[in-house]
C-alpha cells in the first residue's frame, strides 16, 4: 500500500563534494511503499510534488527496480521501503553543531554466507561467459551493532568518501548512503543523482 503520512521527527542532510549541504526537516507528507507494484505511483506522486514547488529528498531501494521493471529480478527480504521520500516546503537552516560525540561500532559480519557468497559470484561469472551480461555489481549486505550518536558515525564515515553523502534520520532509525563516486550534484534548483 502507499502510504503518505505526515510525520515531524525526519532530518535529512544532503552532502555535496562541491558545495554546501542541503538539510530538510519536517515534511509535509512522505511517499512510502514497500510494493513493487506501488513503484510507478510513488514516483508520479514524488514528481508531482516537485512540479508544484516543493521539494522531495530520500531514496529509491534497488529492489525497487521489480516495480518498474518486472523482468529484473532482485533479492527477497528487504528490510526498508522500496521508496521513501519526504515532501518539503524548503531546505532548513543547518543544525547546530555538536561537537563529536562518543559512539561503538562492532565488527562487520556479511549477512550473505561463504558458500552463498561463492555460489552467486560463480553464476555472476557464468552469466556473463554466455553473454546474458557485460557487468554485474554484486553488493551483500553487512551488519554491525551500534550504539551512541548517529551522527558521529556519519560525519567520521563522510570524511572518508570522496563523493556526495547523505544522511536520513527517520523515526524508526538513521540510514546512511555513502558512496566513494559523487552521485550528487548541485544545479541552481536541482539535485541530480
Amino acid at each position: 500500500m502507499t502510504r503518505m503520512n505526515t510525520l515531524r521527527n525526519v532530518a535529512i542532510q544532503i552532502d555535496f563534494a562541491d558545495s554546501a549541504p542541503l538539510y530538510f526537516q519536517d515534511p509535509v507528507t512522505i511517499i512510502e511503499t514497500d510494493n513493487p507494484e506501488e513503484v510507478d505511483t510513488c514516483m508520479r506522486k514524488i514528481q508531482s510534488a516537485v512540479d508544484n514547488g516543493f521539494y522531495a529528498a530520500g531514496y529509491v531501494a534497488y529492489e525497487a527496480a521489480e516495480g518498474l521493471r518486472p523482468e529484473y529480478p532482485v533479492a527477497p527480504g528487504v528490510e526498508t521501503p522500496l521508496i521513501w521520500f519526504g515532501i518539503f516546503k524548503s531546505p532548513a537552516a543547518p543544525p547546530e553543531e555538536q561537537g563529536k560525540c562518543p559512539f561503538h561500532l562492532s565488527n562487520w559480519k556479511l549477512s550473505t554466507t561463504e558458500r552463498d557468497y561463492e555460489k552467486n559470484i560463480e553464476r555472476i561469472r557464468r552469466a556473463i561467459s554466455r553473454g546474458e551480461t557485460y557487468q554485474v555489481n554484486y553488493t551483500a549486505r553487512l551488519n554491525a551493532q551500534f550504539l551512541g550518536y548517529a551522527r558521529s558515525l556519519y560525519e567520521q564515515l563522510k570524511a572518508s568518501q570522496k563523493g556526495g553523502t547523505v544522511r536520513i534520520c527517520i523515526r524508526d532509525g538513521t540510514r546512511f548512503f555513502l558512496s566513494p563516486r559523487n552521485f550528487f550534484f548541485s544545479g541552481r534548483e536541482t539535485v541530480c543523482l
